[in-house]
């Protein structure tokens, strides 16, 4: 009971902290959309994918396998600061070489990957942001597998206000429009780099060393989920690629501030997991009679707490973006539903996801799924944008988030480690579709975009239905 009280505790933390930096950045929403022009924060959207997609490839996704053998490691401390050494110094030399490979194909790369953008010093700052992405994801990594919940959740929250308040600096007083955006974070980035190494020296964790058969270990593991971890980012980059292709960066900013609204979701999902994983490690590890009722318990409770997410988000993302962002960017919440509907198939995809990470040979062909599902992606992104749009990017979306799930869910039949099926999962998110559903037909049909009571009411029966 006390690991379980564990997982609820770092959930809360990790959420916590989801809940508070995406405040802030819905805050600074209405700063971006009155500085910033649509064009202007479609180019920022366009680097930072970028730069999603490029951090996984510097580090050949070694993220994971710190996560995974940490606990081999974790009553060896000697081994456990050799392998935090070799992982963290062999990052430096993977994401130096990525960034000077960058540097040397510059003009081929700002031609293909960045239509519209100056190299200097747009293209540039995200190059640099890759680099120093990689070492702090490294760390909270380090933390996330440590369970060290405060702790991850105070630094997630001093960056973000950092970061903030050094953005709202670089606009309202230097004018810096987008190269101010990306001069807040790589300024933030490159000193928590030098933070990352302090603080595990300082708490002994780190052996500056590169061990040749731990880093072969680790690669090993990680080098084949590379490809399921990096194809939901390619994917997500490939669709604003061809909606500034297609279109304009306009389009981007439009399609990124609804992806502001919608990826609260996926940013909460995404901090209980990394408290629900090393505990659903560690229950299946100990084969308890009662660990299956408790896992499915556990996971329940979460979905339907997701939910209740989903329903918020999903009803009222029109009238908050209309109440906090420049008039250019109101259209925007018309594909937040299809977005949240994409987030709410993914939810089952955590839960399920988890069961395929703990056994090594199967997470091995985790990327057969994740690169399918990214593959109908961009297929369907390809077809659907140009006649489509933003809705064509959310459709695409949507359709490559079920194929995952359908996928994932046949690969994790033979383990019994979780005891609810993909299916049953999608019965407990399924009734707040349909009431999200109900809620906003007359937000399409009816009333044009804007702030109106009676919609209001009817989102908010809908809202009651479901908790009905």
């Amino acid at each position: 009971m006390q690991k379980n009280g564990k997982v609820f505790q770092n959930s809360i933390l990790y959420a916590l902290s989801a809940f508070v930096t995406k405040g802030i950045g819905f805050l600074m929403l209405p700063v971006y959309t009155r500085l910033l022009a649509t064009e202007g924060y479609g180019a920022v959207n366009l680097i930072t994918s970028f730069v999603g997609v490029a951090s996984y490839v510097a580090a050949l996704s070694l993220y994971s396998a710190i996560l995974r053998f940490y606990t081999e490691f974790e009553q060896d401390r000697a081994g456990l600061k050799r392998f935090f050494g070799t992982v963290m110094c062999f990052l430096l030399l993977s994401g130096g070489a990525f960034l000077g490979l960058a540097l040397i194909f510059r003009d081929p790369l700002t031609r293909v990957l960045f239509e519209g953008l100056p190299f200097y010093p747009l293209v540039l700052m995200g190059l640099l942001l890759v680099f120093f992405s990689v070492i702090h994801t490294a760390h909270t990594t380090v933390l996330q597998a440590m369970q060290q919940g405060k702790r991850l959740t105070a630094i997630n929250i001093t960056l973000c206000l950092a970061q903030a308040g050094l953005t709202l600096i670089l606009l309202l007083v230097f004018r810096l429009g987008a190269s101010g955006v990306l001069l807040s974070q790589l300024t933030v980035y490159i000193a928590y780099g030098f933070f990352a190494f302090f603080d595990l020296k300082r708490r002994d964790c780190l052996t500056f060393c590169l061990d040749g058969a731990l880093l072969k270990r680790a690669l090993a593991y990680s080098i084949p989920i590379l490809p399921h971890n990096l194809s939901t980012n390619i994917a997500a980059y490939a669709s604003k690629l061809f909606l500034n292709n297609a279109a304009n960066l306009s389009s981007v900013g439009l399609y990124g501030v609804a992806n502001q609204f919608s990826m609260v979701i996926d940013t909460i999902q995404a901090s209980v997991n990394r408290a629900f994983m090393p505990w659903f490690f560690q229950t299946v590890k100990q084969g308890e009679e009662d660990s299956r009722e408790e896992i499915a318990r556990v996971t329940r409770t979460l979905l339907m707490l997701y939910s209740l997410l989903y329903l918020g988000i999903g009803l009222f993302s029109e009238e908050l973006l209309v109440l906090i962002a420049g008039k250019d960017y109101h259209e925007a919440w018309r594909v937040i539903p299809l977005i949240v509907a994409a987030f709410s198939v993914k939810s089952v995809y955590y839960f399920t996801i988890d069961v395929l990470m703990y056994h090594q040979e199967a997470a091995r062909r985790i990327f057969l799924a994740t690169v399918t599902g990214s593959l109908m992606d961009i297929l369907l992104a390809a077809a659907l944008v140009g006649p489509l749009g933003m809705y064509g990017s959310a459709l695409a979306f949507l359709g490559a988030k079920i194929v995952v799930v359908v996928i994932i869910a046949w690969m994790a039949r033979p383990y019994r480690d979780q005891p609810l099926s993909a299916f049953d999962q999608f019965l407990v998110v399924l009734p707040g579709l349909v009431f999200l559903a109900l809620g906003l037909l007359p937000s399409y049909l009816v009333f044009d975009t804007g702030f109106y009571w009676q919609n209001v009411l009817i989102k908010l029966a809908a809202l009651g239905g479901y908790l009905a």
